[in-house]
C-alpha cells in the first residue's frame, strides 16, 4: 500500500489522501446544513502530508489519518457551539496538528480555498507559500476539498435556528387540536345521553307496552263480565280479600286518562326495571277491579313519560282503569293535583272509600316531590262480601330510592374506561383496518358500548318518575 521509495517524511498515498480529504468535506458539509453558503475553512494540508518527524511512510499515514479525524472532529464540535449560541460568530481555521484549530473572527464566513501541493511535494517548495517568521504560522496552499457526498434518494434540507421553534409549537397545536377532540367527543356523549333520556327510553317503553298488551289481551276472559243492571254497576271484590298478586312486571290492567292522552298497560310493581315498562301498581294496595286505595305510579319525563301532563288534570277529569277480569271501571278526579314529600306514604293508605292514587315526580327532571292525583269511584258498584275472619293485608311498598343509586357506580366507571380505550386505540386501529375497515369494526362496539353506558348511568341516576 505505501511507495518504498518514497523519503521518509512524505506521504503518496493518493486512496488515503482521498479519505482524508472526504472526511473533512463531510464535516464541513454538516456545517453548511446549518448555515447554507458556508464556505470551508482553511486547512494547512501541506503539513498534513508531510510529516518531518516520521520516519517511515507508514508513521506519516498514521499522522495524516489522525490529523484529519481530529480536523473534522473540532469542525463538529464549532459547529454545535454554534447551534447552541445562534449566532456564527467564529470560524475555525486548521493549524498544524499538534497545535489543533485558531479562530479568527469573522462575520458572516466566507473561505476562498486554494491549491494544495501535490502528493509527495513538500509544503516549502516553489509551488507552495512561503514560510512566515516569528511567532506566524507556516503558509500552507490547501487543496479543495472533496465535496460532501449525497445520497440521490434523500437529498441535503438546510434547517434554519427557527425550525426548533416551530416544531415546539406544532407540538403544541397537535396537542391542542387532541384536547379539543376529547371535549367535543365527550359533549357529543352527553347530549347523546340526553338524547337518550328523552327518546331513546319511550322507544325502549314503547316495545314493552306492546307485550304488555299482548300479554293483557290473553289474559282477559273471552266473554265479557256480566252486570246486574246500570243501577247496580259493577262488583268490586272485597278490599279484605287477598287476592293472588301476578308477578311482577307483568300486566294487571289498562289506564286510560282521556283528558291527557294517556293509554297505558299498568305493571305489577314499582321497582325501576317495572317502571321502565309503563305505569307501576303499589304492591301492597288494592288490585284493580277491588275495593278501596288503588295506588299506581309513572315516569313524568323517561320512558314514555306518561304521566308528563299530571298536573294538568282537573277535578271531575275521568280515568279509566280495566282490569285483568275486563271489569272497566271508571273513576272521577275529586280533588286538584297536590306536591308531597318522597316519604310521605300516607297517601296510599286507605281511607274507607274506593279510590284511584295516581304519584309521579314533581316538578319535572327531578324527584324533590310527589306530584298525587286522587279520583274516587263515584259509578254504582258493589262489593263483594268477604269472608269471616280475614286479616287485613299488608302493605308493601316498593318504591325507587330517593338519591343516587351507587351500586351502578363501578358498571360506569369501567364502560367508561372501555370506551376510552376505544378512543385511544382509534389510530391504531386505522394502521390495522384502514381508514374505511377501523369504522366497520369499531362502529359496533361503540355502539354497544354507548348502550350499555346510558342504560347504567340512567339507573346510577336519582329515580325520576
Amino acid at each position: 500500500m505505501t511507495d518504498r521509495s518514497s523519503p521518509p517524511g512524505e506521504l503518496s498515498l493518493p486512496i488515503l489522501r482521498q479519505f482524508c480529504e472526504e472526511l473533512v468535506a463531510e464535516a464541513v458539509a454538516s456545517v453548511r446544513e446549518v448555515y447554507p453558503g458556508t464556505e470551508p475553512p482553511e486547512m494547512d494540508w501541506g503539513r498534513l502530508w508531510v510529516s518531518e518527524s516520521a520516519s517511515s511512510p507508514e508513521i506519516a499515514a498514521g499522522h495524516a489519518a489522525v490529523a484529519a479525524q481530529r480536523m473534522a472532529s473540532d469542525i463538529l464540535t464549532w459547529k454545535q457551539s454554534i447551534i447552541g449560541s445562534g449566532v456564527l460568530s467564529t470560524v475555525p481555521r486548521f493549524a498544524p496538528a499538534s497545535q489543533g484549530f485558531v479562530e479568527a473572527r469573522v462575520a458572516p464566513p466566507t473561505f476562498s480555498p486554494r491549491r494544495s501541493p501535490p502528493l509527495g511535494e513538500p509544503a516549502g517548495s516553489p509551488s507552495s507559500q512561503g514560510v512566515e517568521t516569528g511567532s506566524s504560522r507556516q503558509a500552507s496552499a490547501p487543496i479543495d476539498p472533496i465535496p460532501p457526498r449525497q445520497d440521490k434518494d434523500e437529498p441535503h434540507t438546510a434547517p434554519t435556528i427557527g425550525v426548533d421553534q416551530k416544531l415546539k409549537r406544532n407540538r403544541r397545536l397537535r396537542r391542542a387540536f387532541v384536547a379539543f377532540g376529547w371535549m367535543r367527543d365527550i359533549g357529543l356523549i352527553l347530549i347523546a345521553f340526553a338524547a337518550w333520556q328523552l327518546w331513546g327510553t319511550s322507544i325502549e317503553q314503547s316495545q314493552a307496552q306492546q307485550t304488555l298488551r299482548q300479554q293483557f289481551e290473553s289474559h282477559l276472559p273471552t266473554a265479557a263480565p256480566q252486570t246486574a243492571s246500570k243501577s247496580t254497576g259493577p262488583t268490586l271484590i272485597s278490599a279484605a280479600i287477598n287476592v293472588p298478586a301476578p308477578p311482577d312486571g307483568s300486566a294487571v290492567g289498562l289506564l286510560q286518562i282521556p283528558a291527557i292522552g294517556v293509554d297505558q298497560y299498568v305493571v305489577q310493581g314499582t321497582s325501576e326495571s317495572d317502571l321502565a315498562k309503563g305505569p307501576g301498581h303499589y304492591i301492597g294496595t288494592s288490585m284493580p277491579g277491588q275495593a278501596g286505595n288503588i295506588s299506581i305510579a309513572g315516569h313524568r319525563t323517561t320512558y314514555g313519560a306518561p304521566f308528563y301532563n299530571l298536573n294538568n288534570l282537573k277535578i271531575g277529569d275521568q280515568i279509566s282503569l280495566t282490569s285483568n277480569a275486563g271489569e272497566q271501571l271508571t273513576y272521577v278526579v275529586s280533588a286538584n293535583p297536590v306536591a308531597v314529600s318522597p316519604n310521605d306514604v300516607a297517601v296510599l293508605n286507605p281511607v274507607g272509600d274506593n279510590r284511584l292514587t295516581l304519584t309521579t315526580c314533581n316538578p319535572r327532571f327531578s324527584s324533590s316531590q310527589r306530584l298525587v292525583v286522587v279520583a274516587e269511584l263515584n259509578e254504582p258498584h258493589t262489593v263483594a262480601a268477604a269472608p269471616p275472619n280475614i286479616k287485613p293485608r299488608p302493605v308493601r311498598i316498593v318504591n325507587e330510592p330517593i338519591g343516587w343509586n351507587t351500586g351502578y357506580i363501578p358498571i360506569v366507571l369501567l364502560l367508561a374506561a372501555l370506551l376510552i380505550g376505544l378512543g385511544l386505540a382509534n389510530r391504531r386501529a386505522r394502521n390495522i383496518y384502514g381508514r374505511t375497515g377501523r369504522w366497520l369494526v369499531l362502529t359496533p362496539i361503540w355502539v354497544a358500548g354507548l348502550f350499555f353506558l346510558f342504560e347504567s348511568l340512567t339507573r346510577l341516576l336519582p329515580a325520576n318518575l
